[in-house]
């Protein structure tokens, strides 16, 4: 049979001096305990939350803005086809709109710049047709459609956060956004694809026209200048 040792400095074992400490205290011990656990619980779930909800906001990636482009931007561009160059000004009028004057060697427009619900249109100004509609965050992987002409034009990010070098400079923290689409009108009939580079603050970089898995068409930024209006 098993010796079981006496507590020391006494005749009592460990078990024995735990029964009569709770016969002793009894109901004070245990609802002491509780009231001390309901008052913890009362305290510590919210602070739990709030912690939790501060890690993920401070988790949340903080993106890249492509559509602020200050009072005032001009770009220069150098194409492959037809339009050898292009200048395109972008004068802000409100908060969520630009006017785009482009001119060059192909014919001068105004058109508009402007954002709405989420989204970013480019507004030709002869007919009012929102060419380009882009996200106002991108990130790799989304995907949105867009009717333009009767086609129905699917957007994707294919690329984010990278580097692209242009005549103008390197610039970080692009995206890339593929839109394609079948064409059915006489002077585009097929398969099309357009490739966006954008870079933040400056909006669209480098363009790139695919027809048939062959490129027809590139523009790259060689030149920009920032600015007052008017200046």
């Amino acid at each position: 049979m098993r010796r079981v040792k006496a507590f020391p400095g006494t005749n009592m074992t460990m078990e024995a001096m735990v029964s009569r400490s709770t016969k002793r205290r009894g109901p004070f011990l245990v609802s002491g305990l509780s009231k001390r656990l309901r008052v913890c619980d009362h305290f510590v779930f919210p602070i739990l939350f709030i912690l939790s909800v501060e890690v993920s906001r401070a988790a949340e990636p903080k993106w890249p803005v492509y559509f602020d482009l200050g009072p005032q931007l001009v770009e220069e561009f150098q194409g492959s086809y037809e339009f050898k160059y292009k200048r395109v000004e972008f004068d802000r009028t409100d908060p969520a709109t630009y006017l785009v004057k482009s001119s060059g060697d192909e014919s001068p427009s105004e058109d508009k710049l402007t954002v709405s619900e989420d989204y970013v249109y480019w507004i030709l100004s002869n007919s009012g047709e929102k060419w380009i509609a882009l996200k106002t965050s991108l990130r790799r992987g989304d995907q949105w459609q867009h009717k333009l002409r009767g086609w129905n034009q699917h957007y994707r990010v294919t690329a984010a956060d990278i580097a692209v070098s242009v005549p103008a400079g390197r610039f970080e923290h692009c995206v890339v956004v593929t839109i394609s689409w079948d064409a059915h009108e006489h002077d585009m009939e097929g398969p099309q694809k357009i490739i966006l580079y954008l870079a933040p603050h400056l909006g669209i970089i480098k363009q790139e026209h695919w027809h048939d898995s062959a490129k027809e068409h590139e523009e790259v930024l060689t030149k920009i200048t920032k600015g007052s209006p008017h200046t």
